[in-house]
């Protein structure tokens, strides 16, 4: 500094103490910036924090909760794709078909009709089929079958119908085993909780499924969801062990695609149309709503198949009404009833009136309710009534005299 001010006449004490006034408030903010600069750097945590928000937002969680105590595969965000229904085609007219047999022990009971081609209908065995001898017939009948009963040897046309629906069982197999994309693969590892739930979706094992003894599954989604089960191995659902459905879903729209074989066991219950590669065994007292499509054989051990568990809908109830005593209608003639379930039994409908209040016209009135119920081979039951309400008339004074 001594040289500067030797160099610059004009610079004094006072000059030089601004200067260096000035060098250290450079410094000073230099300083300042680079603290600024580090303060305005977020930290990992700071970031995380920032990202976890966004990362929720478009993510698709569970619309109905899970029971206390049961897994979920809602726990993990599935995909919301939709899944085309897999086609069964005519094999879809059958509650069990096989192309190597079906054989029961008495007490067994089937709401559907029984197939197997390409093997002949001696090989339906413990059914006491009439008329015995299939080619007599397009079909046999037995009092364990709410249906018909059918074998290669049955005379035509059954052999072209039964082989379609053969090509067409094979066909839903193939197509629900080799679906893309799965969402969940290897789910409890195959060995499910005592209680689990899974929502819609695409499922994939590498080998053995086991529903543990006493266990439950739960399929929870609308009537129109759907659910592909994929199973390289056996599927084992234990004894006394149940597969059930909930908030709309139906057993048409479950699809297990299994390489291996199927087994219910003991007094257990499951829903869903069986796609086995192999064989399906329904043990002692097992139920099943759906199907069993089987690529080689079925047994049946005092065991009840429900292929339809749709209910019939009643056609023409007549509208709740208000009427006068002397005005009530009689009973409608014209209420019918539909069925898309396939068996060859139509449902029938009963009917009931009752009467509520004192059923005096002179009184208060009364409710007349007309009730109709349909009911179907399968068990399946539709009701829809009519609510007439029946007033006294109003008295009527007579004209004053003029």
């Amino acid at each position: 500094m001594q040289q500067l001010c030797s160099h610059n006449p004009t610079f004094n004490d006072d000059s030089l103490v601004f200067l260096l006034f000035l060098s250290r408030m450079f410094k000073f903010q230099v300083l300042l910036s680079v603290i600024v600069a580090l303060l305005s750097v977020p930290t990992q945590a700071s970031a995380t924090q920032e990202e976890d928000p966004r990362s929720l937002r478009g993510s698709t969680l569970s619309k109905n909760p899970v029971a206390s105590g049961a897994s979920s595969s809602s726990d993990r965000t599935l995909s919301m794709t939709t899944i085309d229904p897999v086609d069964l085609g005519t094999a879809g007219n059958f509650a069990i078909l096989s192309k190597s047999g079906v054989s029961t022990t008495p007490g067994s009971n089937v709401c559907g009709n029984v197939g197997t081609s390409p093997i002949a209908a001696t090989a339906l065995t413990g059914f006491s089929l009439t008329p015995t001898t299939a080619g007599d017939a397009e079909f046999s009948a037995s009092a364990m079958v709410t249906g018909h009963l059918y074998g290669a040897s049955h005379s035509a046309p059954t052999p072209a119908m039964l082989s379609a629906s053969v090509s067409a069982m094979e066909a839903a197999y193939t197509d629900a085993a080799g679906r893309a994309n799965p969402d969940e693969v290897e789910l409890f590892a195959g060995s499910f909780p005592a209680s689990a739930v899974l929502v819609p979706g695409i499922y994939k094992w590498s080998s053995v499924v086991t529903v543990p003894v006493g266990g439950t599954v739960t399929f929870d989604g609308s009537s129109t969801d759907q659910w592909i089960m994929q199973i390289a191995g056996n599927l084992a659902i234990g004894t006394n062990a149940s597969i059930l459905l909930t908030n709309g879903a139906k057993a048409e729209n479950i699809f297990w695609a299994v390489a291996g074989d199927i087994a219910v066991g003991v007094d257990a219950h499951a829903e869903g149309i069986f796609l086995t590669y192999t064989m399906i065994a329904m043990k002692t007292g097992s139920s099943l709503n759906g199907a069993a499509y089987a690529q080689t054989a079925v047994t049946l051990d005092a065991a009840t198949v429900i292929n339809d568990t749709t209910d019939p809908v009643l056609l023409g109830v007549p509208a709740n009404i208000t009427v006068e005593c002397d005005n009530v209608p009689a009973k409608s003639t014209d209420v019918t009833v539909t069925d898309s379930g396939v068996n060859p039994v139509s449902p029938v409908i009963s009917y009931k009136e009752v009467r509520s209040g004192t059923g005096i016209c002179a009184a208060d009135g009364y409710t007349l309710i007309r009730t109709w119920m349909a009911i179907d081979a399968c068990g399946n039951v539709a009701t829809a009534a009519q609510t007439i309400t029946v007033q006294n008339a109003p008295s009527v004074l007579p004209s004053a005299a003029p």
